[in-house]
Order: C-alpha cells, then sequence, then structure tokens
C-alpha cells in the first residue's frame, strides 16, 4: 500500500502535462486506486476511484471534480475518477496539506462508498475559504488545545480523546477521565466555565487545564503545534490530528495567529473540577456561565491511574518555528 512518504514523493517526479488543458496522469505504484497527476498551469492533484454521491467543490485552496475521465500513462482506456486539485504557486502550509488530505480520502476507500463519500463531504469543509471569520476565541481555544498535545510526552492517546466535535462538554474524553483546556490572553489566570463543565458529571473524573499566553510576532501558529506532533508520531496518527484541527479551523486560520508557546508551557497548570469556584444555580435553570479566579488555587495531584496522567506529563517542546 502506498504510504504518505510514497505519495509525496511520487507527486514531485510527476511529469507535467503535454498539453496544459489536460492532466498528465501517472499511476502509483502498488495501488489501484490513487494516481497523481499534473500540468503546466502549475496545477497537481492526486487522483482517485470515483466517489458515488460525491459533489464536486470549489475555493481558492483547492479544487474537487467528483467525475472525470482520464487516460494514465501507458493505458489506452480512460477511467472514471475523482480529483483532488491544486496551484502549488498558493503560499502557506497547502503543500504540506493536500498529501495528507489525499492519504486520507485513499485510506477512507478501502473502507467502503460511505466512508469516502463522508470524507469528501469533510473534504470541503477543511479545504473552505476564509468567507467568514471564526470567532477569535474558537482560534484561542483550539489553539490552547494543541498545545497541550504538542506539549505532552504522550500526544498519541489526546489526539485520540480529542473531540470531533468542538461543541463537545469536554476537550477530550477517554474511558470516565475528561480534560477540559482553558485558555486565556489575560495577565491574570481567570477562565470562562459553563454549568456544563462544572462541578463535572458523577462518576468521571475531571480534570481542568488552564492555559496561559499571549499573541507574539514570530510565536507558534496552530499549524506550527500541529506540524511539532506529526513529526513525533506515525502518519495516521498525525493525520488523524490535522483532520481533527481542519474540523474546527480552515488552513488560512490555522496559520493565522502566533502565541507564545514557550511562556505557557511553562506556565500551565491542572487542576481538580471539583476545586473550581462556581455559582449556585436555582434549579429553574438550565445553563448557566461564569468567570473564574483560578489563580489560587491548588494543583490536583493526578494519580498514575488516571487514563491521562501520561499525557500530561509535558515534553520540551522544539525551537520556535
Amino acid at each position: 500500500m502506498t504510504s504518505l512518504t510514497d505519495l509525496r514523493s511520487e507527486v514531485e517526479i510527476c511529469p507535467p502535462a503535454t498539453n496544459p488543458d489536460y492532466w498528465r496522469v501517472r499511476r502509483l505504484r502498488n495501488h489501484p486506486l490513487l494516481a497523481v497527476a499534473r500540468d503546466y498551469s502549475g496545477r497537481r492533484a492526486f487522483v482517485f476511484a470515483s466517489v458515488p454521491g460525491a459533489q464536486s467543490f470549489r475555493s481558492s485552496l483547492a479544487e474537487f471534480q467528483s467525475d472525470v475521465n482520464l487516460v494514465p500513462e501507458g493505458e489506452t482506456e480512460p477511467f472514471s475518477c475523482a480529483i483532488l486539485s491544486y496551484d502549488v504557486a498558493v503560499d502557506g502550509p497547502l503543500n504540506e496539506v493536500l498529501p495528507a488530505l489525499a492519504w486520507g480520502l485513499n485510506q477512507s476507500q478501502h473502507c467502503g462508498p460511505a466512508d469516502a463519500l463522508n470524507y469528501v463531504n469533510a473534504l470541503s469543509v477543511m479545504l473552505r475559504d476564509n468567507t467568514q471569520s471564526t470567532n477569535p476565541k474558537v482560534v484561542q481555544g483550539t489553539w490552547g488545545e494543541l498545545l497541550v498535545i504538542a506539549a505532552s510526552e504522550s500526544p498519541g492517546l489526546l489526539i485520540d480523546a480529542w473531540h470531533d466535535d468542538p461543541d463537545e462538554t469536554y476537550d477530550f474524553a477517554f474511558q470516565n477521565s475528561r480534560l477540559e483546556v482553558k485558555t486565556t490572553l489575560k495577565a491574570t489566570r481567570h477562565h470562562h466555565f459553563s454549568s456544563a463543565q462544572v462541578p463535572g458529571t458523577p462518576g468521571k473524573s475531571v480534570l481542568i487545564q488552564s492555559v496561559m499566553t499571549q499573541r507574539v510576532a514570530g510565536g507558534w501558529t496552530a499549524w506550527d503545534l500541529v506540524q511539532s506532533v506529526r513529526a513525533r508520531v506515525s502518519t495516521e496518527i498525525g493525520h488523524k490530528l490535522l483532520q481533527k484541527a481542519l474540523a474546527v479551523l480552515n488552513l488560512q486560520e490555522l496559520a493565522l495567529d502566533a502565541f507564545d508557546a514557550r511562556q505557557a508551557t511553562r506556565e500551565m497548570k491542572t487542576f481538580s473540577v471539583g476545586t473550581i469556584p462556581r455559582v449556585s444555580v436555582h434549579p429553574g435553570v438550565l445553563v448557566a456561565n461564569w468567570v473564574a479566579d483560578c489563580s489560587d488555587l491548588g494543583e490536583a495531584r493526578v494519580p498514575e491511574s488516571d487514563p491521562f496522567a501520561p499525557s500530561l506529563k509535558l515534553a520540551t517542546l522544539p525551537h520556535a518555528p
């Protein structure tokens, strides 16, 4: 099976098309479903077996064509295929991301048509244009969650436990343990909480990871944190992290704001949910939200039996990107 590393290599050596109006397609070695293509206009593409029911989409970042007939090099008969293409001149992390996304789509096709269709639908969201600005608090919160993963000695468990839906009550869930990351740009350790999070859920262990940081020129973007983790984990786990991050922020947003990751790691603290200051909620109130001052709280002693204990041991961040 073609690996992500093989895929990147094949894309680099794929020859340009002799006619810029058409793709020149080259089958990948040892893989019947996937090929690479290129033309003189600067586009590169990944070619897949057709995905039944998939809709074409286009953004400033990339284009997906769901039903195209192409003739690969050395063959005479066209085959119906889907194409994910992009312009290599596009700035930003796109040249790194597209091979990973293509590899993910290829893996989903092995699982079945429904999985491939779901993945294409997810791609259309991942590669969307930033027509509406994401709430800065969402960018800030996602950055904090990625920092906790990047600063961990055991990021793999956190990646598996990280939410698929950013509206989940807690950011990380594994067995009966929950971990919620709170990120503030203030000089004081003030965090927003809701009555759905505090005082917690009976029968579940809930930890709060407090992150304090600030925007700085030359700091770490969310994309930098993703890349630092992907360099430490397997291709499959790294792709899962990328896919989850892109479900919240698009590519432009991942590379938009830079924060002080080293200060944030040094000042990171873990609290038990039971120690978080909270308001008294009347039985008729469905949800309450408040800001709690966590400055003087004592840190939690996380038992080794807690599934998140290994993940909360901090590693040394690599040099700034």
